[in-house]
């Protein structure tokens, strides 16, 4: 724990002095040497920490060496956040284009820097150097305990775990066993085609490596997954050894590929279409960069495989795109026992341990409900056999766990969600600094957030989902640089604040309403230019307030490598030149999964990259209401496509050859396709012999098509088929009319699907709920398909996002 505390002080510390580096501005005279000096003490202190943890259950002055040490690494990233904030703060104000842009080299008063800035400052200036002190005298005390430096081994230390578990040795968490398995058995062949993650998200201790072990081992997931890999990743985060060591446990040998790209290209051969468990145990990395080499070669899998993370940290669930969140809590008081005691009793006689009971669970009570501290407690005390010896260990306190209320002096999280205010927020809510997580969902009355909010520098995630009230966010948004996550899906937010691209470290964006073009304060397309950390996925909306083609390309979507799903919507009325020409601009990165255009008015043909070569990745497909074009683009050529929907194209009237393109083979991987209130449609013809068209169809609706004569008899001929859906269309019900309709022998071969009803319907008008047509970006489903919110599953807003790991 004091590692990874000292490891993070010594990370900000260092990002902290970068950033002042790269802006020339010092806010503190001195402030380089002061925190040369805090980064080498901490540096020799973090060489000794493993012996130290190891050795604080056994000696009473190690322990409280410690505490003193997570005492002060608290101190310092209090610090940190005050000179951050006071940096950003100075940063701010020199960007404002009102205020020249000095360089600054001391705290003396410039047109900048207010006089409350330059006491905020030297204050700043007094801490660190008061924590240098303290620092250096903890440091100089280290050398009494006599540590072995990690230093002087060969080696470095990396926790190793491995799948084996003794199941007698475990306790309770039935609960959340039955919970994690039910997440890996769930699901069906038509879920997501994303990488399910499930994380197991807890304090060190609290045993989430061995609920994973004992999920891993369990009878239903052995028989369930065709291939099972346990990797112990730990720290650093090795992309190219974590890609060997799922390799190995594939092929049950070593592996004698030396290089990244050999290893995954194997991964994906011996994955594919298998339905295979991934167990990352003990991740520690935020580094996406360093996740997405690891993750590109796991995406080849059959549907229902799992990835089974393990993490002390939140922000590592969130970065990794996990799908379930799984918060692990501390045992129950008997729970906490009943391990101490099978493990500090065994093999002792019944009269011995009536003798020992009594004190044994006052010392397994201090144990706090970590498993780990009852199994290190329990496994010292069965080698003690004298009642002395058990009562002197217990009265000396040895065992007091640091309460963690005390990884909070100041709050981290702030979950206002649910009805809490009336139609405002407190103003006085910018004075907590520390401030990272703020969630003010479901507040239906809200109309207005202070422009007070915009004060918290270090806020990273800001959720007002369903706050329909809500029509605009605080102009000042351009000041929380550091935002990562802005949840906006259900608000009634109409139009982003301007400066919103300067958001860089932005990754969630769920909406992006484009403002009118006349305004000046509204936020214009051209702000994603440098959004490009975006990641999951993306609506824009309001398109009509683009003024042309050269505005639409400031946005640099197809710089938008981490976006896989995306909505444009609302083209309005803009002459059809202007509005394909918008269209054209909006050119996505070739790494999208699914598209969804809709209410593209003016245009009469579409943009020329729904093509193969643009889209090569592309899964999901729907076209909504495109009342002036005519025919439809090659999308047969799109070759992993497996979901299309049209709908609503009002002057539609033929599809032919150019629907299907002119691929070898037409739609490839297509299971799903519909089409929906096509009311001018009248003939559908697919005349080309000599190629295969839609092989893999599983089910095909048509709603709404009232004049359409005919399907194609090669689609109706693809033995793939389980599903057909012919609603609202008078036409085709009579033509294929189960028994008496001319071409009902063309489809009555057609099988009952498994546990469905009839597999032909005809005569409403409602699509079924199977007829996949639902959107691919659900409200809540922008950074996956989540069970959960990453941040908000099951989170006490006191104790479960608040650790400082």
């Amino acid at each position: 724990m004091a590692d990874a505390l000292v490891s993070i002080v010594l990370e900000r510390l260092a990002s902290v002095l970068e950033q002042q580096i790269r802006q020339q501005v010092t806010l503190v005279v001195g402030v380089e040497s002061e925190v040369d000096n805090l980064k080498s003490t901490l540096q020799s202190i973090r060489a000794v920490l493993g012996d130290a943890e190891k050795r604080q259950f056994t000696e009473e002055l190690v322990k409280v060496w410690l505490e003193r040490l997570k005492d002060i690494s608290y101190q310092m990233d209090d610090v940190v956040d005050g000179w951050n904030t006071a940096l950003l703060k100075l940063q701010i104000g020199a960007e404002n284009p009102c205020i020249p842009k000095p360089k600054i080299s001391s705290c003396l008063p410039s047109p900048c820097v207010c006089f409350k800035q330059v006491l905020l400052c030297c204050d700043i200036g007094i801490k660190i150097k008061d924590i240098r002190k303290q620092l250096d005298a903890i440091a100089n005390e280290q050398n009494q305990f006599n540590f072995v430096s990690s230093s002087t081994i060969q080696q470095p230390h990396r926790r190793i775990t491995s799948s084996v578990i003794d199941v007698s040795q475990f306790c309770g968490r039935d609960a959340d066993i039955n919970i994690i398995i039910g997440k890996l058995l769930g699901g069906s062949c038509q879920e997501s085609s994303s990488l399910y993650i499930i994380s197991i998200v807890g304090m060190g201790g609290i045993g989430k490596t061995t609920l994973a072990q004992l999920a891993y081992n369990h009878e239903k997931v052995t028989t369930y997954f065709h291939e099972r890999m346990w990797v112990c990743v730990s720290d650093p985060f090795d992309p190219m050894r974590i890609s060997r060591d799922i390799l190995e446990a594939l092929q049950k040998d070593s592996c004698g590929f030396h290089n990244l790209e050999a290893v995954q290209q194997k991964i994906r051969t011996l994955i594919a279409d298998k339905k295979f468990l991934l167990v990352l145990d003990d991740v520690w990395t935020e580094n996406y960069e360093l996740w997405e080499q690891v993750e590109s070669s796991l995406k080849g899998g059959a549907p229902g495989s799992r990835i089974l993370v393990t993490t002390r940290n939140e922000n590592v669930s969130t970065m990794m795109g996990t799908t379930y969140k799984h918060p692990l809590g501390e045992l129950s008081k008997e729970q906490c026992w009943s391990l101490f005691s099978n493990i500090a009793f065994y093999g002792r006689s019944r009269e011995k341990v009536e003798e020992l009971e009594n004190i044994g669970r006052k010392i397994a009570d201090k144990c706090r409900g970590l498993p780990l501290a009852a199994k290190v407690l329990g496994s010292l005390m069965r080698l003690k056999d004298n009642k002395e010896d058990w009562e002197s260990i217990l009265n000396n306190e040895i065992w007091q766990l640091d309460v963690i209320e005390k990884h909070l002096s100041t709050p981290l999280l702030l979950n206002l969600s649910g009805n809490i205010f009336p139609g405002e927020l407190p103003r006085n809510l910018g004075k907590l600094i520390h401030l990272r997580f703020l969630n003010l969902s479901f507040n239906e009355r809200l109309k207005e957030l202070p422009e007070t909010i915009c004060d918290l520098y270090n806020l990273q995630t800001l959720e007002v989902i369903y706050c329909e009230g809500l029509r605009k966010l605080p102009q000042g948004m351009r000041k929380l640089i550091n935002l990562r996550h802005l949840e906006l899906n259900g608000s009634g937010v109409s139009d982003l604040p301007k400066g919103i691209g300067r958001l860089t470290s932005l990754r969630t964006l769920t909406r992006f309403p484009i403002g009118d073009h006349f305004r000046r304060d509204v936020c214009k397309i051209g702000e994603l230019k440098n959004l490009n950390s975006l990641r999951g996925g993306l609506v824009i909306s309001g398109i009509a307030n683009v003024k042309d083609a050269e505005e639409a390309g400031e946005a640099e979507l197809k710089n938008k490598k981490h976006l896989h799903h995306l909505e444009l919507e609302d083209f309005g009325r803009l002459a059809s030149a202007a509005s394909k020409g918008v269209a054209e601009a909006l050119r996505p990165h070739q790494n999208l999964k699914s598209l969804k255009i809709s209410y593209y008015i003016g245009a009469t043909e579409f943009p020329s990259w729904i093509a193969a070569s643009s889209l090569a990745q592309l899964k999901k497909l729907e076209i909504v209401y495109c009342p002036q074009v005519t025919s439809l683009p090659p999308l047969g050529e799109l070759p992993l496509l497996e979901s299309l929907r049209i709908e609503n194209m009002e002057r539609l009237k033929y599809v032919g050859g150019e629907f299907l393109g002119s691929s070898t083979t037409a739609f490839p991987k297509l299971k799903h396709l519909c089409f929906n209130d096509m009311k001018k449609w009248e003939k559908w013809e697919v005349k080309e012999e000599g190629r295969s068209v839609m092989p893999c169809l599983h089910s095909f609706t048509t709603n709404k098509c009232p004049k359409l004569e005919s399907l194609p008899g090669r689609l109706l001929q693809i033995t793939t088929l389980q599903e057909l859906n012919i609603l609202g269309s008078p036409t085709l019900q009579v033509r294929y009319h189960a028994g008496t309709g001319q071409d009902w022998s063309k489809i009555s071969h057609i099988q009952r699907a498994p546990g469905t009803c009839s597999p032909i319907r005809c005569g409403t008008s409602q699509i079924p709920p199977h007829a996949d047509t639902t959107s691919s970006l659900c409200p809540m489903g922008l950074r996956g398909q989540t069970d959960k919110h990453p941040l908000r599953s099951q989170t006490n807003p006191h104790t479960g996002v608040g650790d400082r790991l």
